[in-house]
């Protein structure tokens, strides 16, 4: 079963492997590593700061994925992608803190 992250900052990218989020985007989960997550957003793979999001379940509301993501068709992470979050090739993020929810 896909799991989906609904985000809650916005978040620019830095990198060309990084992939830009937005308040309320819904994003396929591709893999994680640590705190950071690779997903997959309107067609576009790349990796974000997990923190700035929430986890969906299933019941959350999330029956059928988006369109997007019934589209995108990669079964695997394609070659040179786990090189994405190796930790000695990322410099160290520290996220703002957050807000906590009441």
């Amino acid at each position: 079963m896909a799991k989906f992250v609904r985000v809650l900052f916005d978040w620019e990218a830095e990198r060309d492997s990084d992939l830009s989020i937005h308040t309320g985007d819904i994003i396929k989960i591709d893999f994680t590593k640590d705190r950071w997550a690779v997903g997959t957003l309107n067609g576009r793979q790349g990796q974000f700061p997990l923190n700035y999001t929430e986890i969906l379940d299933s019941s959350a509301g999330i029956s059928t994925p988006p369109l997007s993501h019934r589209l995108d068709k990669a079964k695997s992470v394609p070659t040179g992608h786990n090189s994405i979050l190796n930790s000695s090739s990322r410099p160290s993020f520290t996220p703002p803190m957050l807000p906590v929810k009441v």
